[in-house]
């Protein structure tokens, strides 16, 4: 059974035929007339490829973000130098964001002093800038004492929250969000189960 909105296509699709052919028929064209008619066709045609193609280069890209998104596995690792220099920058990103925030949070305890009340996130930002603080305490020890700092990727596989949050690396970030992201996954897909 066709639909109303098929037979309004099927109906368009006759009269720009019979449009465009009746008129080169009635002067003694018809090859002409099949060869341009043709022509739509392959239009149509050219048309639907143009589309696989777009949906086929939407699929490469969506696994080009999984990708991207999962770890590479590689057997090779960078030279020692290169790695020395990733970790250098990433302490001292990790010390000049630390600052920041000690900054941004006194702003925020002198605000306090003064009798004004924080926003539930200015609040979490300093809890969470002072507790790093703290942890900034035993860490200072591996840097101070000389070569304690060899002994650090021991205490830190042993002791993970060790370091401060702005020393978290965003792979680290992601893996430990993932668990909590399957859950959520689970549970709409339970959602939807028990709706249906």
């Amino acid at each position: 059974m066709i639909t109303r909105c098929q037979r309004s296509c099927l109906r368009n699709v006759y009269n720009f035929q019979r449009t465009l052919c009746t008129p080169l028929l009635r002067q003694g064209y018809p090859s002409l007339a099949v060869r341009y008619s043709s022509n739509e066709r392959s239009k149509v045609e050219e048309t639907l490829q143009m589309l696989k193609e777009d949906l086929k280069r939407q699929q490469e890209e969506d696994a080009r973000r999984v990708k991207m998104l999962s770890p590479a596995k590689t057997d090779e690792k960078p030279p020692l130098k290169t790695r020395i220099m990733n970790e250098l920058k990433h302490y001292y990103h990790g010390f000049r964001l630390l600052a920041l925030e000690t900054k941004l949070s006194a702003k925020y305890i002198w605000r306090l002093a003064q009798g004004a009340s924080l926003t539930r996130r200015e609040r979490q930002q300093l809890i969470r800038t002072v507790s790093d603080l703290f942890r900034l305490v035993p860490f200072s020890i591996f840097i101070i004492v000389p070569f304690m700092e060899l002994a650090l990727p021991i205490f830190i596989k042993l002791f993970p929250n060790m370091l401060p949050s702005t020393f978290q690396e965003a792979s680290k970030e992601v893996s430990a969000m993932s668990p909590q992201v399957h859950c959520l996954g689970l549970r709409g897909e339970i959602a939807k189960a028990s709706v249906s």
